[in-house]
């Protein structure tokens, strides 16, 4: 046989093998064709958004991604980065950006070019974590509440003989916070009171110290005035 068995031979191409018979005159040509199996496989192997919270998690039973976005994130233009198994396309391709507002579908085709499969790209918004108040009013106010956002306290004057044991204020807090006690209910302000927020998230918590001052009188009024000799009222 040429070339001999067991010799490494190039198959990139066609390779032909000349078997001479025993007689070492007659032979016989032999084309030897090689091809390379093409894969199969239609992972995907790594999903990435610049905006993501975490990494993302990659089902590969299920074939299902699910990613974590910071609150606010606009999910109508994200730009992922796919990576999938070798010689394998994804269709929407890979950073092209998409609206992941829903679950988006992307199919993966293996480098064999027939086989496919569907994966689930799901991308959530994470709950708000922040928890400041924003606004912080009460009708018997004489100016703006001073908000301290470093401090966390709050400061507000009233007009002068206000009881302060009853007053109801009007409070507004980040998207999706709640406070205790709460906004538009009667709470004593003889001392500061405080109040906690709790974010959207449910799990972070701030307390605010609310300061309400009873402004000092500045009348100048002299309201009567008598003499006992006096032959009518002044």
């Amino acid at each position: 046989t040429i070339p001999d068995s067991g010799v490494e031979g190039d198959f990139t191409n066609p390779a032909v093998y000349t078997v001479v018979a025993e007689d070492g005159f007659a032979f016989q040509d032999w084309t030897i064709t090689v091809t390379t199996v093409q894969s199969t496989e239609t992972d995907i192997t790594g999903f990435t958004i610049p905006e993501e919270a975490a990494p993302a998690v990659v089902n590969a039973v299920d074939h299902t991604v699910s990613l974590d976005v910071p609150y606010a994130t606009d999910l109508t233009n994200l730009v992922p980065t796919i990576a999938l198994s070798a010689g394998a396309t994804v269709d929407p391709a890979s950073d092209v950006a998409a609206d992941f507002t829903n679950p988006v579908i992307f199919t993966v085709t293996a480098q064999d070019g027939i086989t496919s499969q569907v994966w689930t790209v799901t991308v959530s918004v994470l709950p708000n974590t922040e928890t400041d108040i924003t606004g912080f009013s009460i009708p018997e106010e004489i100016s703006t509440a001073t908000i301290n956002t470093l401090d966390h306290t709050i400061g507000i004057d009233v007009i002068n003989g206000t009881d302060v044991t009853g007053l109801v204020p009007v409070i507004t807090l980040s998207d999706g916070a709640t406070i205790d006690p709460a906004s538009g209910v009667s709470a004593d302000f003889s001392s500061p009171v405080i109040f906690t927020v709790t974010a959207e998230d449910a799990s972070t918590t701030q307390d605010w110290t609310v300061t309400v001052s009873v402004v000092s009188n500045s009348e100048t009024d002299i309201t009567g005035f008598s003499i006992p000799e006096e032959a009518s009222a002044a």
